[in-house]
Order: structure tokens, then C-alpha cells, then sequence
């Protein structure tokens, strides 16, 4: 795998004050399945990327690598479908006080691997980095009958779904913790 550092593409001076936060969130076996493509994908723009790893039981991880970019036991929630949100949540807390720099926020689970190369990768930050990234759709089920994402109490056209893998820029992610602390009745 061929990789250039951010080093080489990101104009002067903003380098020095944005970073990537890849949060995932981890289940199960605990484990990153892609875990060496990972690293490796990472190692070239290591300087501009924290990692954060929320879970739901830190005695299964099993990874020295996975442990030491864990976020504190004291801040997990359980991760299970019906729950997520506040482990979501957890995570942009965690990474925007652990950081100032951290300026985009990628979501990302315990099967997802790369897709694009870290240069790839890399222009995608420098153009887009004030931008939120995310596919949604309308929710595919009745929100009255499942109780999935409390959607019956929002109006209809807010009522969507969304993949598990996003990107957040600070801005809408201070937007969504300012939401789960004055809309309650919603969160």
C-alpha cells in the first residue's frame, strides 16, 4: 500500500490545527476484525489521527492496541442495538475533550475496514472537512409499533435511519450532545 502523509497534501498551517477522531465502537469479541489493515492504514498520517475505541467490556479486549486507545471504563454505556446513541455520544464527548484539534469525527464499528487509501483519505479531510458525511433514508419501519430510535415523537419527515458509519464535523457534533441535554423528552 502506497501512502503519503498528510504532511504532503494538507495546505500549510491547517495541519496544525485539525485532526481526525476515528471512534469505534467494538461488541461482541471485542476485537477489530480488520485490525492490522487498520494500523497500517493509519501509521502514514498517525500525527493527525486520534483513535478511540468505546466497548462494552474491557476484560474481553484482547488487543494491547485496542487497549491503549479505549476510552475510560467510567465513560462506557452498553453498546446493544436499542442503546448505541448514548455509546455514540460517550464517544464525541470523550474525543472532543481529549483533543481541541479534533475537528472531524468518524464513526466506525467493530467490521468496518478502510475502503479508500489514507491519501485518498487524506484530500477527502482537506476538502470536505467542514462537512458532515452521512447516508440516511426514511426509517423502513413503523415507528408507533418499534420503539427504535423513540422516532414516533419526532414529525414525520424526521422520521429516517441511518448507516452506522458517519463522519461529524465538531460544530454538528457539539449540535447532537446540546440535543440529548435540552430535548430530554426526544433523547
Amino acid at each position: 500500500m502506497q501512502c503519503i502523509s498528510l504532511y504532503n497534501i494538507i495546505p500549510p498551517g491547517l495541519y496544525m490545527t485539525s485532526k481526525v477522531a476515528l471512534c469505534f465502537i467494538i461488541s461482541g469479541d471485542h476485537c477489530l476484525n480488520k485490525e492490522r489493515i487498520w494500523r497500517e492504514w493509519i501509521e502514514p498520517n498517525k500525527e493527525f489521527i486520534n483513535i478511540y475505541f468505546h466497548y462494552s467490556d474491557l476484560s474481553k479486549i484482547q488487543s494491547k492496541w485496542i487497549r491503549d486507545h479505549a476510552i475510560p471504563q467510567t465513560e462506557t454505556m452498553g453498546t446493544s442495538y436499542f442503546h448505541v446513541v448514548p455509546a455514540y455520544l460517550t464517544l464525541m464527548r470523550h474525543a472532543i475533550m481529549q483533543d481541541a484539534q479534533n475537528t472531524w469525527f468518524c464513526f466506525l464499528t467493530d467490521s468496518c475496514a478502510p475502503a479508500i487509501s489514507p491519501t485518498q483519505f487524506a484530500k477527502m479531510f482537506v476538502l470536505y472537512s467542514d462537512k458532515s458525511i452521512f447516508k440516511w433514508k426514511p426509517a423502513q419501519w413503523n415507528p408507533t409499533f418499534h420503539k427504535r430510535a423513540n422516532l414516533k415523537y419526532l414529525p414525520k419527515e424526521y422520521r429516517l435511519s441511518h448507516y452506522p458509519w458517519f463522519t461529524l464535523t465538531k460544530i454538528d457534533a457539539q449540535l447532537c450532545l446540546r440535543f440529548a441535554k435540552t430535548k430530554t423528552r426526544v433523547f
